[in-house]
Formats: C-alpha cells, structure tokens, sequence
C-alpha cells in the first residue's frame, strides 16, 4: 500500500501523529533545559556529574548534578498518546460501523 493511497483520515492522523512527535521533543528540550540541580522532573532525574570537582563550602558538601532523561517515560509520554489516540478512534469507527449496520440490516422485507 503506498502512502499516496492513503485515505483522508489516514493520513489526517499521520500528519497529528508526527505533531505529536515535534511537540514532545519540544517540550522534552524545554523541561531539560529548565531542570535545576534541586530537582527533577517526570522526564528527567538528577544524577552527579562525574567531569565537575566535588566542592566543599562552609561545612557542605556541594555535588554538581546533571539531567539524564528517563527512558520509559520518554518512550511512553512519545508513543503512549499516538496509540491510544490510534486505538480509540479505529475503535469508534468500527463502532459506528457495527451499529449502522444493523440499522440496515433490519429494512422490511416485501
């Protein structure tokens, strides 16, 4: 099947589907970008920067950390809508379907 014969709706949820891609990675480098050594986020967790020198001053010890991404969160937050979203609207199409159907099923005989 080639993608030029792709119907319209098919290709309406391609088009959604890769928005959704560019609008996570987006929001991905945003929330690294804003991830501060006191905390993490859902996305990113703190761990301790191996290149920096651990420094001592005024009685504590400072540990230079750094953001590194969480793998399953990142897999699940850039695929887990696109197939939910996939799964529910193949679901309501078929539904609709079925439920036409046998309204068209039931014309009177003559």
């Amino acid at each position: 099947m080639s993608i030029w014969k792709t119907k319209g709706w098919t290709r309406i949820g391609i088009v959604l589907s890769v928005l959704w891609l560019i609008a996570f990675l987006s929001y991905s480098g945003l929330l690294y970008r804003q991830a501060t050594p006191f905390h993490g986020t859902w996305l990113f967790e703190q761990v301790e920067d191996q290149s920096q020198p651990v420094r001592q001053e005024k009685g504590y010890k400072l540990v230079p950390v750094k953001p590194v991404l969480r793998p399953l969160p990142f897999i699940v937050g850039a695929f887990g809508p696109i197939a939910v979203g996939w799964v529910f609207v193949i679901v309501a199409i078929s539904t609709v379907a079925w439920v036409s159907k046998g309204f068209r099923d039931e014309a009177p005989k003559k």
